[in-house]
């Protein structure tokens, strides 16, 4: 079954392992907090994740300063990118960090890409044409470098759909509202308590073995569970792929899942 959008607190887990396990002794809070972090790292599936929009309501666009933009600090993954109301593509130029082209006398938005070609059916291209500077066409792109967004954009905002960490009040990660994510997680967290132990001497190693294959069954199951589409997303599939014209101008997605329409003539 798909995700149903919810999430649990990480305490909620943390109380159900001591109950799980009988622990009788105080969890390394901050350890665990980071354990369960990388739970959910390693099931990795982008439906346990938080989709945000920049430039939308409590959410302001991010400012370019001298080519770059800070992401947000929940930031996981971008989805889609968009300069000054313009979409944007990823920079495929090699020299797209030197940004302002002032280094070995090379000049990042030069259009100097060679001669024109042409193809196997007589048609003519001349790769300049598709290199005009952004100030011209809109054609602007990024990349993503450390913290950052770099662009060949000096000045101007930027509106991102991303996915972010799910966090609650007090910045502690929050957990899909699934019984799958939270017997993975709980798993998770038995093998790192347990390797600990075993490492020490002080648990048998078949104790251990028996944790860690229990958390390599859960996380597999845990990230099929997140991947079974529901009914809405299923009938969404179903008009992606029932087309007898593609649709492959889309710029942010939005009619991706719509039925096809034929006018009749």
């Amino acid at each position: 079954m798909a995700l149903n959008g919810k999430y649990i607190n990480v305490k909620q887990v943390l109380e159900e392992l001591y109950a799980d396990n009988g622990y009788q002794h105080e969890l390394p809070w901050v350890d665990c907090l980071m354990w369960v972090e990388e739970a959910l790292e390693l099931i990795g599936h982008p439906r346990q994740y938080v989709r945000k929009v920049t430039g939308h309501k409590e959410n302001p666009d991010l400012d370019i300063d001298n080519y770059k933009a800070k992401l947000p600090c929940d930031f996981h993954k971008l989805e889609r990118i968009a300069v000054d109301g313009r979409y944007a593509r990823y920079a495929g130029n090699s020299f797209h960090h030197l940004l302002s082209g002032d280094c070995c006398d090379i000049d990042s938005t030069s259009g100097d890409l060679g001669i024109e070609y042409r193809d196997n059916f007589g048609n003519t291209f001349d790769p300049a044409l598709s290199a005009t500077p952004y100030t011209e066409i809109g054609d602007a792109t990024f990349d993503l470098n450390n913290e950052y967004l770099t662009l060949n954009v000096k000045e101007g905002k930027v509106c991102i759909a991303y996915l972010a960490f799910p966090l609650d009040d007090s910045g502690y990660p929050l957990i899909p509202d699934d019984i799958g994510y939270k017997l993975a997680v709980k798993k998770y967290l038995t093998m790192k308590l347990d390797y600990i132990e075993f490492r020490r001497g002080d648990l048998q190693p078949a104790v251990y073995q028996h944790s860690e294959q229990e958390w390599a069954w859960y996380v597999g199951q845990a990230g099929n569970r997140a991947k079974m589409p529901g009914v809405a997303e299923m009938e969404s599939i179903k008009n992606q792929m029932l087309r007898l014209k593609p649709n492959v101008a889309e710029g942010s997605f939005k009619y991706l899942g719509t039925k096809e329409i034929r006018k009749r003539h």
